[in-house]
């Protein structure tokens, strides 16, 4: 029946595209783990909300802070420091009240006490200066609400660099996954071609878990006989042959149409594998008998 060929053509995409999304998931974990990607942007996105792209004045201040930091980099080694011990993430009111010490640090004017109000006056950057005095004005002065204020200002920034990092992990993720696709051969379309014409093949499959380790979920789909990798499937039963694979044009779009399934995710896939599966169960709908 054609709507069961159908319902297994796509258990089988899903559960290849399910156990890709482990494997690539896995790596890029991996990979934005060693090179502190998190710490990378929150530092970026720090440097360029406070202006200081040579991290030179303010937010190397603050990231030298306590508040921010329990551990501070010597002169000679601050540039290693900052690579391998940046924080990854900084609460909004231990940001306000970094910022605010350093702001009205006594070593900038030379131990004599400051008000907060002459530490904005001489703040250098005058963008910054003038978002500080429009803050100072509306709270009145009042330190504690100029706290709150900066923090809630920090929260909202926070939010947009997210907004940067998600788009650099799905970045990456596509890369791992378009690499990955090509590395072990796992062609959406040739994919759904071969399980068009083999749909048994789907019963064979076993169950994955959202819990799956990632390299044996897909050597699992490899020995069901699913046309992955670039060594022909061993049953040679089934009605269509792998043929000898070039690298032509519609497997570089296979792979691609691979990638990009990859992006949204296991658990998209785990729950649309739970679906499928139950529609499988149920089956079409039977015809009304003639005069029912």
């Amino acid at each position: 029946m054609i709507f069961g060929e159908m319902v297994s053509v796509f258990i089988g995409l899903i559960l290849t595209f399910a156990s890709m999304c482990l494997f690539v998931s896995t790596l890029t974990e991996a990979l934005s783990s060693l090179v502190k990607l998190r710490s990378l942007t929150l530092v970026g996105g720090l440097k360029s909300l406070l202006n200081d792209q040579a991290l030179g004045d303010l937010a190397k201040d603050v990231l030298n802070h306590g508040a921010v930091s329990s551990r501070s980099p010597s002169n000679k080694a601050s540039q290693c420091w900052y690579y391998f011990k940046r924080p990854s993430y900084i609460e909004p009111k231990q940001f306000a009240s970094a910022l605010v010490d350093v702001l009205q640090d006594p070593v900038k004017f030379k131990g004599a006490p400051v008000t907060l109000q002459g530490a904005i006056d001489k703040v250098g950057d005058p963008q910054l200066k003038t978002l500080f005095q429009g803050i100072y004005d509306r709270v009145n002065g009042k330190l504690q609400d100029f706290h709150q204020e900066i923090a809630e200002w920090f929260d909202a920034s926070m939010d947009r660099i997210s907004g940067v990092y998600k788009r650099n992990m799905q970045i990456i993720t596509f890369i791992i996954a378009l690499a990955l696709a090509g590395w072990m051969n796992v062609d959406a379309i040739y994919l759904a071609k071969y399980l068009w014409a083999n749909p048994e093949i789907v019963t064979k499959a076993p169950i994955l878990a959202p819990g799956e380790q990632a390299p044996a979920a897909l050597d699992k789909l490899e020995k069901a006989g699913f046309p992955i990798g670039w060594e022909a499937p061993g049953d040679k039963n089934t009605k269509i042959a792998m043929e000898k694979v070039t690298v032509d044009g519609w497997k570089w779009l296979g792979w691609f149409l691979t990638a990009i399934a990859t992006l949204f995710g296991a658990p998209f896939w785990f729950d649309m594998l739970q679906r499928f599966v139950q529609l499988r169960g149920t089956g079409p709908a039977p015809a009304a008998k003639p005069g029912g």
